[in-house]
């Protein structure tokens, strides 16, 4: 099975979509991951009632863009990441 990470930021609508259609079968693959920049985002409150280990990664946390996109990167390969899907 596929592992995606789904990258969101707001309510987490289109998360909750793409949740959906793979519940339904519609979609081969597992969330293994949601990563969001805003620790308030909706997103993550439906991750956690759904048993979706997620993380919190802000550019304002680091130094450098550099460094920012090492820790998103570093995320992705703890979780064995193979597709990002970009969820607003």
């Amino acid at each position: 099975m596929r592992k995606i990470a789904v990258f969101a930021s707001g309510r987490g609508s289109n998360f909750q979509a793409v949740y959906k259609k793979i519940e339904t079968g519609e979609i081969k693959a597992e969330i293994s991951l949601l990563i969001s920049n805003n620790p308030n985002a909706g997103a993550l409150d439906f991750a956690r009632k759904n048993n979706i280990p997620l993380k919190v990664v802000r550019p304002a946390d680091f130094e450098s863009a550099l460094l920012f996109g090492n820790a998103l990167l570093s995320s992705l390969k703890e979780y064995d990441i193979a597709l990002i899907i970009l969820a607003g």
